[in-house]
């Protein structure tokens, strides 16, 4: 309760409540990994927006959970929305046609997570163009790529369970390894 003072010199009682925003997951990319990622974000807090021109792929059958979908270009898309510390910028899309703007978009904000789907060779390509379009070091060391966490993950769904791993651990700054590890060395 706050007492607040009126202009006739009343004073009031004043209840807040500090309602905090729920940090944000942009999803670039409607892809499988995309589908099954959604809703485990919702599930702990994201607000979900869905990124990519293809309304084929990006529409409410497939992602029901989803808090908006844009139907535009990635670097668009991410253009429109506020990105901060708290938001985590998942880019799925495994096309340079999308992935290069996103990146781009992504590097140019105050995301706290950028991470970016695909292999080690495919990632250092990326690399490589980022550095080619005046990326630094620094910069590229912000994106997770290849993203996630490594458990083994085969399917799409454990491929987004890794991926919304390492996005918590990053917002938490935390490393992702076991909570068994300390137990069981002490253990032997």
């Amino acid at each position: 309760m706050v007492f607040a003072a009126l202009a006739d010199g009343r004073e009031a009682s004043v209840f807040l409540e500090a309602l905090a925003t729920p940090p944000l997951m942009v999803i670039v990319g409607a892809t499988h990994v995309g589908q099954a990622l959604a809703p485990l974000a919702k599930s702990v807090g994201y607000r979900v927006v869905v990124a990519d021109p293809r309304s084929a792929l990006a529409d409410r059958e497939r992602f029901p959970l989803a808090d908006e979908i844009l139907l535009m270009w990635p670097d668009e898309a991410l253009a429109r929305l506020r990105l901060g510390a708290s938001t985590a910028v998942v880019i799925l899309a495994h096309d340079a046609k999308f992935d290069h703007p996103a990146l781009v978009a992504a590097l140019r904000s105050d995301a706290g997570y950028i991470g970016a789907i695909g292999s080690r060779t495919t990632n250092e390509q990326r690399f490589t163009w980022l550095r080619e379009q005046g990326f630094g070091v620094r910069d590229i060391a912000r994106v997770y790529a290849p993203i996630g966490l490594d458990i083994g993950a085969g399917t799409a769904e454990e491929i987004a369970l890794s991926i919304l791993a390492e996005v918590v651990a990053v917002r938490y700054r935390r490393s992702g390894r076991s909570l068994s590890t300390e137990t069981l060395a002490t253990a032997r």
